[in-house]
């Protein structure tokens, strides 16, 4: 009894502390709420096969019947809001990928007739990327036309209109897939846009008539259109050089004229978020707007004493922030930012704080309900992540920024206001500091997953370049957008040009310093979630329970210690090999084949140089590479690779190798050894082989990790195998060289 009668009293005790956490945390519920409908995202695109449609929306209705069941019960409530958020999220997912499902190219058509409407151009130094809709292939029959295509032009026959009918002959490639297993999948990005494929003009595009007739959205989308391309050229007229080209990528978003060195430099550096119109110029604009036009209708007592002039510019600045948004091309990381943007304006409107955590989530759950694959892109994470640590950090220091900036001497001689233009000057300089460090400390973790890199001074050249671009660059630039109707731009054009001249050469200068960028080897994902989940309960969570977000943060860091890259990668094209030495660095068969490719790898393994195969390795070593004209041969950990790069060397690659990549079809079979060859890449994409100290083979393809999704190659969901291990001691030799359907030794 006594027994029965103390636990009862340990559960009340336990569900009185739980209700009193609960009510602690409940001004950042919206928070949570967003936190939750993210992770019911995020498990719809880590699943490896694309799930039944009406299992989000009976997710959803499930949790509301358990949350009407429980309504008198406050922790149950709790749990089950959550539940009820992660179905949604799922569900609205499903609902995105089914909406916005399209054909996708699946095999090259060299020589394609393209007829489209033309609905955007990018202009590039020696070319221009148009983007067409209403497509008709000649090569392809209708339900099998892409939505989209975006093919780059280099002779352009005549001037091209937003609107128009154009007429191309193009060698066209399906949206490519990751370039290796774990790496960045453009095929389902473009698949989100409803791109369908990518290519290459044959020569000039052809006007086949102007623009038809459009409805009322299409018209409003080719004016804004029309205008961007005009201010871009009126911008590249007045300033022809680096400073007009970085000019044009504030003010349109256009980034094409900008030179390689240049957009390195600004990578390097830590400064290349301000080259992508986003959050940061959005809220500069929309601030500059509202200050400005309330300051000006402060001007006026009786303007001010009789109307709400705030609320008033605050209406202004969300239809600058809109039209902003439109002008720089209304991409997905814009309009995600003009809709949050749009939110703390909102706030303003109704009498609610504009900069809280409230505000944040409200935000998040309208961007993630509008558009939930934004979840997975870097602009989403680093934009929202850098924000929720600005407004935790800044509530936790409220009290004692309150007290310095209000402690002010009497201002009766000239001493008291120097000391108050010291302080002032101290505390602006303090916190624009602090909001730099901040928003790279929260960013670092997302820019060494997307990037593999991270910029060692990219505090010190944002503490620069962002008040530059906020105080001088911006307002320039929009005197000049303002007085362009009258002709009167172009000394703002040269104003803002002097800017971005600064912009660049802190660039410059940061980049050249010693050990100016680390690159960092590929991120875990399980990483990345174990540091987001972290930040999240250090920034949301209000009790002393926060400081539990340390642990999975410290842990997603340390996992860059342990990460082991590939031994061997092979390109889905079979044009590029890459074999990693003793001291693992990467070697490349071609230094010039498939340079998207190339790249990755490298930054992936956490190397910035390309080294070509070399003839041969120490053999005293644990690992020896040696080529000859027929192929190459890799030794690492006891077991033998073959490359065979023609047909000849096969026989004696297969009786003498552990596992033989060749890079033409093996139409007679490999019997005693695993063999991947061209039909394998073809249908399974790059390979990645590594090499244990026990001497077992991993092999995983990108197919593999794509699973069957929407998006997939249809060739890849076909021929999706397991990730294979050979030579494992569990696995007996018969297993081990069974030519089964599992083992692609016997292609024909």
């Amino acid at each position: 009894m006594w027994g029965g009668a103390g636990a009862a009293l340990d559960l009340g005790a336990i569900r009185d502390r739980c209700e009193v956490f609960l009510a602690v945390e409940r001004p950042n519920w919206p928070g949570w709420l967003a936190v939750a409908l993210g992770l019911g995202i995020a498990v719809y695109f880590a699943l490896p096969v694309e799930p039944p449609l009406w299992l989000g929306a009976g997710l959803a209705t499930f949790g509301l019947t358990l949350l009407f069941l429980f309504r008198k019960a406050p922790l149950m409530m709790v749990a089950t809001t959550a539940l009820v958020a992660a179905a949604i999220g799922f569900g609205v997912a499903q609902g995105r990928t089914w909406l916005v499902a399209a054909p996708q190219l699946q095999d090259p058509i060299r020589f394609g007739h393209v007829t489209g409407r033309l609905l955007g151009i990018e202009p590039f130094p020696n070319a221009i990327r148009v983007t067409l809709d209403r497509v008709v292939i000649a090569e392809l029959p209708p339900e099998k036309t892409p939505l989209r295509i975006q093919v780059k032009i280099f002779k352009v026959a005549g001037p091209l209109q937003l609107g128009d009918q154009v007429d191309v002959l193009a060698n066209l490639q399906p949206p490519s897939p990751p370039v290796a297993p774990g790496a960045f999948d453009f095929r389902r990005q473009l698949y989100f846009q409803e791109v369908g494929a990518t290519g290459r003009a044959l020569g000039g595009a052809r006007v086949v008539s102007g623009a038809d007739a459009l409805g009322w959205r299409d018209r409003l989308l080719v004016a804004i259109g029309r205008l961007r391309v005009a201010i871009g050229q009126r911008i590249a007229a007045v300033e022809p050089g680096p400073a007009g080209a970085m000019t044009r990528a504030l003010t349109v978003g256009d980034q094409t004229a900008l030179t390689k060195a240049d957009t390195e430099a600004m990578r390097i550096s830590g400064l290349a978020h301000l080259l992508s119109i986003s959050g940061l110029h959005i809220g500069m604009a929309a601030g500059l707007f509202f200050f400005g036009l309330r300051g000006m209708l402060a001007l006026s007592a009786a303007v001010a004493l009789r109307f709400p002039i705030k609320k008033w510019s605050a209406a202004a600045a969300i239809l600058a922030a809109g039209f902003y948004a439109l002008l720089a091309g209304a991409t997905v990381p814009t309009l995600r930012s003009f809709l949050m943007i749009a939110i703390v304006f909102v706030g303003v409107l109704v009498d609610r704080s504009p900069f809280s955590i409230r505000t944040l989530a409200w935000a998040a759950i309208v961007v993630l309900l509008l558009q939930p694959d934004s979840l997975t892109g870097a602009s989403f994470q680093m934009s929202f992540f850098a924000v929720l640590g600005l407004i935790a950090a800044f509530e936790a220091l409220r009290l004692q920024l309150t007290r310095w900036r209000g402690a002010r001497a009497l201002e009766t001689d000239w001493f008291g206001r120097v000391s108050n233009a010291l302080r002032s000057a101290g505390f602006w300089l303090a916190t624009t500091m602090l909001t730099s460090v901040i928003a790279t400390l929260m960013t670092a973790p997302f820019a060494m997953y997307h990037f593999d890199r991270l910029s060692t001074y990219g505090v010190i050249a944002n503490l620069i370049a962002i008040p530059l671009t906020g105080f001088w660059v911006m307002p320039m630039g929009m005197a000049a957008l303002l007085l362009m109707p009258f002709g009167l731009d172009a000394p703002f054009w040269h104003l803002a040009a002097r800017g971005c001249d600064g912009i660049l050469w802190i660039a410059h200068t940061v980049s050249a310093w010693p050990y100016a960028v680390l690159v960092t080897p590929a991120m875990p994902i399980a990483a990345l979630v174990a540091i987001a989940l972290g930040l999240v309960v250090l920034c949301l969570m209000r009790s002393r329970w926060r400081v539990l977000g340390v642990a999975p943060v410290l842990g997603g860091i340390a996992t860059l210690f342990f990460v082991t890259t590939p031994d061997l990668l092979v390109g889905g094209d079979a044009k590029l090999l890459a074999f990693k030495d003793e001291q693992g660095a990467y070697h490349l068969s071609s230094l010039r084949a498939s340079k998207l490719a190339a790249e990755t790898w490298l930054r992936r393994n956490g190397q910035l140089e390309a080294t070509g195969f070399p003839a041969a390795l120490d053999q005293t070593t644990g690992a020896s590479f040696a080529c000859d004209a027929a192929g190459c041969i890799y030794r690492r950990n006891g077991r033998t690779i073959a490359l065979a790069q023609t047909g000849d060397a096969l026989q004696e690659d297969c009786a003498a190798a552990d596992l033989v990549i060749s890079l033409v079809p093996i139409r007679y079979g490999c019997k005693q050894v695993t063999a991947i060859d061209r039909f394998d890449l073809w249908r399974g994409g790059a390979y990645a082989i590594r090499v244990d100290r026990g001497g077992a083979l991993h092999l995983e393809s990108v197919a593999a990790g794509l699973g069957d999704r929407p998006w997939v190659l249809d060739r890849m969901r076909e021929g999706i195998r397991e990730d294979r291990l050979i030579g494992d001691p569990a696995l007996s030799d018969d297993e081990d060289s069974e030519d089964t359907p599992d083992n692609p030794g016997a292609v024909d």
